[in-house]
């Protein structure tokens, strides 16, 4: 192999890490963001859809 092929191939070996990279920290982004969604408690959320507190 010559230089050109080598450096080429270290250039698409180091693109295909960015990749990776860049799809993990975007996976962890989006498991972040979906987990916080089910603990909302603020009126108007998903968990006052059994109606008011009519305990005494």
């Amino acid at each position: 192999m010559n230089s050109l092929a080598i450096f080429c191939s270290g250039l698409a070996l180091a693109l295909l890490f960015c990749m990776g990279l860049s799809a993990a920290a975007s996976a962890a982004t989006h498991r972040r963001h979906q987990r916080r969604r089910p603990y909302a408690t603020h009126p108007g959320s998903a968990n006052q859809a059994e109606g008011p507190d009519t305990r005494p």
